[in-house]
């Protein structure tokens, strides 16, 4: 059950990760467009 618990927070820290590079992409891109 803790490699499981383990792995679960992994998960969460690399969607999270994703997430942010997402949005300053986004902003990125904001930026260029203006």
């Amino acid at each position: 059950m803790k490699s499981l618990s383990e792995k679960e927070n992994r998960n969460r820290k690399v969607s999270a990760r994703t997430k942010g590079l997402r949005h300053y992409l986004e902003s990125l891109l904001q930026k260029v467009k203006l």
